[in-house]
């Protein structure tokens, strides 16, 4: 799989009641990094993971970073993940006056 959604154990959630897997992931060292902007505002977003207590619900971190089950009734987004060839260079770069992104450049 090349692109892909997180999981609990990839944003370093490790709790009894997760079933998981993938890999942790050390950005999300720093508990902050769970955090997400969308359009300047804190939102939350799903994760990959089934929320283990109740079957209907899934992983969820809120705009606050707390980090619970929640159903689909529950506005979220997604940060979708995805494996890079370690050849290819990332740099940090200002998208816009107030956004800065990530480029890539594969160098042949």
């Amino acid at each position: 799989r090349k692109i892909f959604l997180l999981s609990c154990r990839e944003v370093d959630i490790n709790l009894s009641i997760t079933n998981d897997d993938g890999k942790r992931l050390k950005y999300f060292d720093k508990r902050e990094h769970l955090l997400c902007q969308r359009n300047g505002k804190y939102c939350g977003w799903w994760l990959r993971s089934k929320y283990v207590p109740d079957s209907s619900l899934v992983w969820y971190i809120s705009s606050e970073g707390v980090v619970g089950g929640n159903g689909v009734q529950y506005l979220g987004g997604v940060r979708p993940a995805f494996c890079v060839p370690s050849s290819v260079k990332v740099a940090k770069k200002q998208i816009t006056s107030d956004v800065e992104g990530y480029v890539f450049s594969i160098e042949e």
